[in-house]
């Protein structure tokens, strides 16, 4: 039972045993080189800037970066000029630090867009030029999606960007998003804005309210303004993006307009304040055909109520675009940059972040990280303040979920010689002005197979559970993912990322890290559910893999994006936690294998410390529950005996996934020594033994709520 039994009840990462004080950068030190966890991340904290990693988020979040379009294509280019500058050769197949830049064919279009006017005909929805922050409808010219065309203001640049942030100006650029992906254009490419205007769309905006699909195939219907004509007409609702299409296609509509793709957290409201009430989704506008699809906020929505409910005004509407068909000459495009190997430099430690989408946490946030990350790992390797390291290091940019399977395609060789793939996504948010701390979502282990927590907004609560729910691991509020196997492979770069989470937060006391289980949507999915062919069948292999996130996130695939929501210390901070962890991995000897496997034998005895806590709670809520439901005694009883076989089920998995996590830094070590194997072997042994008394532990908890042994007490 747990009488007498000391429990530690605080989430805690193991602590750090040494706090050396970093050299500065390129001072003289006889000092030896770098080896351990904590000595590598000092090291990497006297060469990194912040700042500079915040002006290189600058750069991509200027424009629009649709996979394949102009600003995508121009991003990757600008990321080569600066692999120049760091030292880097152009081509493949050079010898030592390379990059260069893949191109696969593709099916399909690119979406283009250029610039966007949506206005009220008439002095509704104008801006107050005297306080132009304040809230207005209408957006004459959004002219920031692409900085290559000729729409785009000249005088927007990074350093105007870094100059200007958190500003009304700044914040604008991100007005892009009213426009859905893959709308409809009223002009095409290139087109004069004069002749755009002339040719824009001018009619009635219809609040029919909220939209319903029936039958097969489908009618649509609504329940305001039902006798209106919706032909020619601007359709404003709050139902789906989906239902607009569907109802302005069936009535022939000619544009829609919905804020409905905000989720919760993205439009949330907490202690009774509205935080973002101007923030428009980034959405999609699938199947639009000729339409025109609009995101809006739910200001906008109220303000149309309001204006629609009075009058019926008129809108004045224009987008200028277009799609460009892949092909020979428009292609995607992928960028890969390498840090040589000496000894091992066909294994490598992989570290990828995704090109596309509009915001600056998303993703140029990653982007511009993982270059400072590189700059900083060059300099340190180059000035000999790091050793080269034995592995190969990877660094891929390009189109999200994608980019893995197509470097793949390319280099099968190379991605069959992956020891760890680390994920950049969304890496550089404020936790205070998006919710989001970084967090470590983890490979699948039993956090992402049963009932574990799931993220609130703050001053909410889950509502009433008919199970009990586990701690104290929890899913973000994008939700779990679907397992495409179980078990999954236990392995020690979840908990070697909490390590170096732990001692970047010793150094940072500001720097607040969390983790998820596995929930899947970013690029660490390609590694993690590789299948290869293997004795003629195709079957999963999987890669480890670990995302660095920060969510729940406010700001997510929204307006309210901006460069103000980045920190620059995050950034810092973020940087040296994947340092960390993938330069030990790409240098791992004999000695830092060990190091890894007490770093993981050390978590293992936290997790069982709380799965021992689960077991109490998760048989004393089945035993209360079948109390309190009214269940016979003989009810009572088979309901705690199968809540104490879920319990064993549940503890063995977590033994089985420890151990072989415990092992598995033997991947790292070609010629394992007797010393490593008995560090192995330790570790394997002691964590056998937590998982047999948690499994006595359940089994005593059990035999104590029978009836007759709860009469007794």
């Amino acid at each position: 039972m747990l009488a007498g039994k000391r429990i530690i009840l605080v989430l805690a990462i193991v602590a750090l045993t040494a706090a050396a004080v970093a050299v500065p950068a390129g001072a003289a030190t006889n000092k030896p080189v770098p080896v351990s966890l904590n000595e590598i991340i000092r090291a990497a904290g006297a060469e990194m800037d912040a700042q500079n990693a915040l002006s290189n988020v600058a750069y991509p979040y200027l424009g629009w970066r649709n996979n394949g379009g102009p600003w995508f294509n121009n991003v990757i280019d600008w990321l080569g000029t600066s692999l120049d500058d760091y030292g880097f050769a152009q081509g493949k197949d050079q010898a030592g630090d390379k990059y260069w830049v893949q191109e696969d064919s593709r099916t399909g279009s690119v979406w283009v867009p250029q610039y966007l006017s949506m206005q009220i005909v008439g002095p509704d929805g104008d801006a107050d030029p005297a306080d132009p922050a304040a809230y207005h409808f209408d957006h004459p010219a959004i002219p920031t999606y692409d900085p290559t065309s000729k729409y785009y203001p000249s005088s927007m640049t990074q350093d105007w960007v870094m100059k200007h942030i958190g500003t009304p100006e700044e914040q604008a650029i991100q007005d892009r998003v009213h426009l859905a992906t893959n709308s409809a254009f009223t002009s095409p490419i290139d087109t004069d804005v004069a002749t755009a205007d002339a040719n824009a769309i001018v009619a009635d905006v219809v609040d029919v309210g909220t939209i319903r699909r029936a039958g097969s195939p489908a009618k649509y219907s609504w329940d305001k303004n039902t006798s209106t004509p919706l032909a020619g007409k601007i359709i404003f609702s709050t139902s789906s993006m989906s239902y607009c299409i569907g109802l302005a296609k069936q009535e022939k509509a000619l544009a829609v307009m919905t804020p409905a793709a905000l989720d919760d957290y993205s439009h949330p409201t907490i202690d009774g304040v509205e935080w973002y009430p101007n923030n428009v989704r980034y959405a999609g506008a699938s199947s639009a055909g000729t339409l025109v699809g609009l995101n809006i906020s739910w200001q906008d929505a109220r303000y149309l109520t309001e204006l629609c409910a009075v009058k019926t005004p008129q809108m004045k509407l224009f987008a200028i675009g277009g799609t460009v068909p892949y092909s020979d000459t428009t292609k995607l495009r992928t960028m890969i940059a390498e840090i040589k190997g000496t000894t091992k430099a066909d294994q490598r430690v992989i570290v990828l972040a995704h090109v596309q989408e509009p915001g600056a946490a998303d993703n140029a946030s990653g982007v511009g990280d993982q270059l400072e990350i590189v700059r900083t790992l060059k300099a340190l390797i180059d000035s000999g303040r790091l050793q080269r390291p034995q592995r190969t290091i990877t660094f891929v940019w390009g189109a999200e979920t994608t980019m893995g399977s197509l470097w793949k395609g390319q280099n099968p060789e190379a991605f069959a010689g992956t020891v760890a793939a680390l994920d950049l996504d969304m890496v550089g948010e404020d936790p205070a002005k998006t919710g989001g701390i970084m967090r470590i979502e983890k490979m699948p282990d039993p956090s992402a197979r049963y009932e574990y927590g799931l993220d609130t907004l703050p001053g909410e609560t889950n509502p009433p559970s008919d199970t009990y729910i586990r701690q104290p691991d929890k899913h973000t509020l994008w939700g779990a993912g679907s397992l495409k196997f179980w078990p999954f492979p236990g392995h020690f770069l979840n908990d070697l990322y909490f390590e170096s989470a732990s001692i970047v937060s010793k150094l940072s006391p500001g720097f607040q890290v969390g983790s998820n289980p596995w929930e899947g949507g970013s690029d660490h999915d390609t590694f993690l559910w590789n299948r290869d062919t293997i004795d003629g069948q195709l079957v999963y292999n999987p890669k480890p893999a670990v995302l660095t996130w920060h969510f729940t996130d406010y700001v997510y695939h929204s307006s309210v994006d901006t460069m103000d929501k980045v920190s620059a210390t995050e950034l810092r901070d973020v940087g040296l936690t994947t340092i960390g962890v993938g330069y030990l991995v790409a240098n791992a000897d004999d000695v830092r294998a060990k190091e890894i496997v007490r770093i993981v034998k050390d978590r293992a005895a936290w997790r069982f410390d709380q799965e021992e806590m689960n077991s109490a709670g998760n048989l004393l809520w089945v035993y209360s529950h079948a109390v309190i439901t009214g269940g016979t005694p003989a009810e009572v009883a088979a309901a705690v005996a199968d809540a104490l076989v879920e319990e064993q089920q549940i503890l063995t998995d977590w033994g089985n996934w420890y151990k072989e996590a415990a092992r598995s830094p033997g991947g790292l070590v070609d010629n394992k020594t007797p010393a490593f194997g008995n560090v192995a072997d330790q570790a394997v042994r002691s964590i056998d033994a937590l998982e047999q008394g948690a499994l006595a532990n359940a089994q005593a908890i059990a035999a104590s709520l029978t009836p007759s042994a709860v009469a007794a007490q």
